[in-house]
């Protein structure tokens, strides 16, 4: 019968685009946006993290910045009138722009709190329930397409050199018998 030289490799099968979603701070998960199988368009909120404290940081920044331009104003009132020195004025206008940065900052610290989809797909995998405290190494959401797939498969050193680019191979896994 006809004989046949095979190197054997077991191997990975994934999607050629896909994409691990975990959160950018350590939290607490409070709320899921989408579940295993779901499709997903890019920008999608999958999850949120429990954003109290940042809030909190938020709020605090907000009432320090309307109180620095609320004394800024004042200054130039007076600094119009020749009450104040222009230094005086100077000092204020600036920790007033700096606080409005804080500010500013401390608006798009609480987009980190979101966990977004990178790209529209399917959601492969969801790792993570509400309540569990998530760290910013963890993998919460997998999101790719189920087509089209690559395998990636680790051959031996000896038997490499019988491997050669756009080679006819046979996949096989066990989870469909007989094709």
């Amino acid at each position: 019968g006809p004989a046949v030289e095979a190197v054997y490799a077991t191997g990975t099968v994934e999607p050629v685009q896909w994409a691990r979603i975990g959160p950018v701070v350590k939290g607490r998960l409070m709320a899921l946006g989408a579940e295993e199988g779901e499709r997903v368009r890019a920008g999608d909120v999958l999850a949120r993290m429990d954003d109290t404290v940042a809030r909190a940081q938020l709020a605090e920044a907000e009432a320090r910045a309307t109180f620095l331009r609320e004394d800024a104003g004042r200054l130039r009132a007076l600094a119009a009138r020749e009450i104040v020195a222009q230094a005086a004025l100077d000092r204020a206008e600036s920790e007033a722009r700096a606080a409005a940065a804080i500010v500013e900052a401390a608006r798009r610290r609480l987009d980190d709190y979101l966990l977004r989809a990178p790209m529209a797909g399917l959601v492969l995998r969801r790792d993570g329930e509400i309540g569990e405290v998530i760290d910013t190494t963890q993998t919460v959401f997998v999101i790719g397409e189920r087509r089209p797939l690559r395998i990636t498969a680790e051959v031996d050193e000896e038997d490499i050199v019988r491997v050669r680019p756009g080679q006819a191979a046979l996949v096989k896994a066990d989870a469909f018998p007989g094709r």
